[in-house]
């Protein structure tokens, strides 16, 4: 067995960093970007009225009401040709461009139009309701870092910034394979022996949280020819194949034998983590092959743990592990001194303090207590007892 730490680098130094693509705005899927993006104009382009109502000099209205000379309209997308002097203000509407003379707006709510006159009731002050010429972004700024995770306010950004095209990382193809004799579809019916299968869904669910969608290959018996046609078929459609199950060493675990001959370099099988023990990584060229345990809590520590640092570093992203924190121990924890324990957790803050507890049973096959877990506890592996007050690092779940 290799240390959690070694087992990290190694997948982490293994996984390339796919190739730079562009994409349209309306294309992009929370995609990785790919270059700084620069504003190509002040933004702003020009001062806008930031409310209907009338644009102004703020010093005409010191001392209200007071009864203005209506000069003109400003319609958002009109070109203004008028001038603001003594005594006068323009009609304005949201979006439209400031006259020139004018330094404040007041709402139309603050104002009485009596035909070719507006009575201002409220005093404003210079600058009020406007939208000043570059206040958003300069011209030359960097708007948009590298490296960011696209979401909707910064595409929208993007297109305020002028921006149709940008430069993304590439996302992986991710296929995934179950494994077991014993697995039936959920919804159908269930005969002596048989359970059914969720690691599909698991898998699915955080393949989702990274933008993933899968390509899903099914169940598949503990069958030689079964499992090497349907790894064949992963290996060739997709840039990481995911396998769960039969990777351990039991007398149907054929997934290792498989990969192997089929042309994979085994980085690593047997990892000194509970729960997780048997995780397998290998490469084939560029293609990456995580052969994960076939508990579902063990899916889901050990795609947490190494799976999901690979994608994200492939599409790009620096930031690629679980965010952590100290806690405090609310509860005395004990485990064997053989492995780094993950342990499902929930902790809470009390005045910026983080406590934590145990989320309940702690086996690989009860997803139940992971459903009201928010964190993963680490248990160093040199250490078997954590006393109630410690202090301890958490994992924080990236769905809480």
């Amino acid at each position: 067995m290799i240390h959690f730490e070694e087992t990290l680098r190694l997948v982490l130094s293994n996984a390339p960093i796919l190739p730079i693509t562009e994409k349209n705005n309306y294309e992009i899927n929370s995609d990785i970007l790919a270059q700084d993006i620069r504003a190509r104009e002040d933004l702003p382009l020009f001062s806008n009225s930031a409310m209907d109502g009338f644009a102004l000099r703020s010093e005409d209205t010191h001392s209200v009401p007071v009864d203005l000379k209506i000069k003109g309209c400003i319609k958002a997308g009109d070109s203004p040709g008028i001038k603001v002097g003594e005594g006068e203000a323009v009609k304005i509407m949201t979006g439209a461009p400031m006259p020139a003379g004018a330094d404040a707006v007041v709402m139309v709510e603050d104002t009485e139009e009596k035909e070719r006159n507006v009575q201002i009731k409220k005093s404003i002050k210079k600058g009020e309701n406007v939208r000043i010429k570059g206040e958003e972004i300069k011209k030359g700024q960097i708007g948009l870092k590298k490296g960011i995770r696209l979401n909707p306010a910064s595409l929208g950004f993007l297109a305020s910034m002028g921006y149709e095209k940008v430069k993304v990382f590439g996302k992986p193809k991710v296929s995934v394979l179950i494994t077991g004799s014993e697995l039936v579809k959920p919804g159908l019916k269930l005969m002596p022996g048989k359970k059914w299968e969720s690691n599909s869904v698991v898998l699915s669910s955080v393949l989702a949280e990274v933008n993933i969608k899968p390509i899903l290959l099914g169940i598949t018996r503990d069958n030689l020819l079964d499992l090497e046609r349907q790894i064949q078929e992963g290996l060739k459609n997709s840039d990481i194949l995911l396998i769960s199950g039969g990777i351990s060493v039991g007398d149907y675990d054929f997934v290792q034998e498989i990969l192997l001959r089929l042309g994979v370099d085994k980085v690593f099988w047997r990892v000194a983590i509970k729960p997780g023990k048997p995780t397998f990584f290998g490469k084939k060229g560029d293609k990456l092959v995580f052969g994960l345990p076939g508990n579902p809590v063990s899916v889901l520590v050990t795609f947490l743990e190494f799976v999901r640092p690979a994608i994200l570093k492939m599409m790009g992203k620096r930031d690629v592990l679980l965010q952590e924190r100290e806690a405090i121990l609310e509860e005395k924890l004990q485990k064997k001194t053989d492995r780094a324990y993950f342990f499902k957790g929930m902790f809470q803050e009390k005045n910026g303090v983080a406590y934590v507890k145990s989320a309940g049973r702690q086996h690989s096959h009860i997803l139940e207590s992971f459903t009201g877990a928010n964190c993963l506890i680490f248990l160093e592996k040199e250490k078997n007892i954590y006393e109630k007050g410690e202090r301890i690092k958490i994992q924080i779940l990236p769905w809480k």
